[in-house]
């Protein structure tokens, strides 16, 4: 059974099949008569010893004594194979891919335990803008970068009905209403005079005027969804709608412009196996990372 999927994940003991939290299966290069469980990812072909018979679309995989359902990017039904760290995104060379998402209400929604790694490393003086909507009222992570102390480049909603942003070395809360808390919102970061920085909530400026800012390139690249970069209950983690983000630099210039994609979807001859997100500027598909599958819909 050939599974067409995103599913493992590049680790230090070598590839690694997630099939739930606690269960994993190696995988091997070079296969045997015996290797039941074929991974493909890109052009390259990996083995398991595991016994697997297939039913309509979904993968049977018995492993240890217990069967597993599993599904490819066709399938509806049973568990969903992720890969625990991020992997490598999938770049479309074709110089006349301008493939963008036709559909402003798209997005993806994370449980909290799935995100993206943009791979992107931040600058303080940068300027980004996500549009997502909080549907339960928890706390959810938006983006932030790790292990970067005194240049951070952050922001959080709170189960408070609080958005935190933090930049450079300066972090602040502030107090939603209670209709952006529950809403569609465009939130956005410019520059302003003497190195402040403004924060917007649609086009109310929550700064009156900035905050100042210090010029720093972020340590780490940024995490998108990622509810665990910083200390944060992980049960809090609300379902939030990300229906994309956008990144300028000082002078104005976009960098990168991440969409939601719909697994299935035919980007300029390559075809999505999961839900994900692209950069239509630098036309790279991000697959997500974690565990359990990240939703996608329309409004």
């Amino acid at each position: 059974m050939l599974l067409i999927a995103s599913t493992y994940a590049c680790m230090a003991m070598g590839h690694v099949l997630h099939i739930d939290n606690n269960t994993t299966i190696d995988l091997l290069e070079t296969c045997t008569s015996t290797h039941k469980l074929k991974v493909q990812y890109g052009n390259t072909v990996y083995c398991a010893e595991a016994t697997t018979d297939t039913l309509t679309n979904t993968l049977h995989v018995s492993h240890n004594g217990t069967t597993y359902s599993i599904c490819n990017g066709a399938c509806s039904g049973g568990g969903w194979v992720m890969p625990e760290e991020p992997e490598e995104p999938i770049v479309i060379t074709d110089p006349t891919c301008n493939w963008s998402q036709p559909n402003s209400n798209a997005h993806l929604i994370s449980d909290g335990n799935q995100y993206f790694d943009t791979g992107v490393a931040i600058n303080s003086r940068n300027n980004i803008e996500v549009i997502v909507q909080v549907t339960n009222g928890k706390a959810a992570r938006i983006f932030g970068t790790v292990a970067s102390p005194g240049c951070y480049f952050d922001m959080t909603l709170n189960n408070a009905g609080g958005l935190a942003v933090r930049m450079g070395n300066t972090g602040k809360s502030y107090t939603l209403t209670s209709d952006e808390q529950t809403s569609k919102n465009s939130f956005k970061t410019t520059n302003g005079s003497n190195n402040k920085k403004l924060y917007y909530v649609n086009s109310r400026d929550l700064t009156n005027g900035g905050r100042q800012v210090n010029s720093c390139t972020s340590s780490s690249t940024m995490l998108v969804l990622k509810n665990d970069y910083v200390t944060i209950n992980q049960s809090l983690s609300g379902d939030i709608k990300l229906y994309g983000i956008k990144v300028w630099n000082t002078s104005g210039t976009l960098l990168h412009e991440y969409q939601p994609v719909a697994a299935g979807t035919n980007i300029c001859g390559y075809t999505a196996q999961a839900n994900c997100m692209w950069d239509r500027v630098d036309k790279k598909l991000y697959y997500p990372a974690g565990t359990g599958q990240m939703r996608f819909g329309t409004d």
